[in-house]
């Protein structure tokens, strides 16, 4: 667990200097990292991102499978691991704003009903889609379900953003 922090926390680097021994790679002698640490370091770092890697490509397939099932909820929270462990994916938004758009909310009671403006699932939806038209703005399909959800999401005021989004 420590290792993972320092390895996730890069400001961490900075102080690696100072005379405390986290992981027992300091040259007691010298206080620095000889070689042998260092290649240490190195193979458990790409052992990680290996790692990391194989748990980006389960996620996606979990995604695309609880889509698939309509199990939405399911879907959003493989998504969200996925995107964690690499953000740039389009599709990984677009699958995740859909579910969110077909995920319906909690019902409101009392105060919240009178105070809310809206569904907060389609909001969020209407975000993970205008990632997915930033990072792939040549997407017709990010673009056509973006404007549906802003059709089906937006007041009657804002219906010219749905119709800029089929435009595109």
């Amino acid at each position: 667990k420590l290792f993972m922090w320092f390895y996730s926390n890069r400001s961490a680097w900075h102080t690696v200097n100072e005379p405390y021994d986290f992981f027992g790679f300091f040259d007691k002698k010298s206080e620095i990292l000889n070689k042998e640490h260092m290649e240490e370091l190195d193979r458990l770092v790409k052992e990680m991102d290996k790692n990391a890697n194989n748990n980006y490509e389960d996620f996606v397939k979990k995604c695309n499978e609880f889509f698939e099932k309509e199990e939405y909820p399911k879907t959003i929270e493989a998504c969200t691991e996925a995107i964690k462990l690499k953000g740039d994916d389009p599709a990984l938004y677009q699958i995740r704003g859909l579910s969110y758009f077909f995920t319906p909310d909690k019902p409101k009671t009392g105060l919240d009903a009178l105070t809310s403006i809206g569904s907060a699932n389609k909001y969020a939806a209407i975000a993970d889609l205008t990632k997915c038209t930033q990072l792939e703005p040549t997407k017709p399909e990010c673009f056509y379900a973006l404007g549906y959800v802003q059709l089906k999401t937006l007041n009657k005021d804002e219906l010219e953003k749905s119709a800029k989004s089929f435009s595109e």
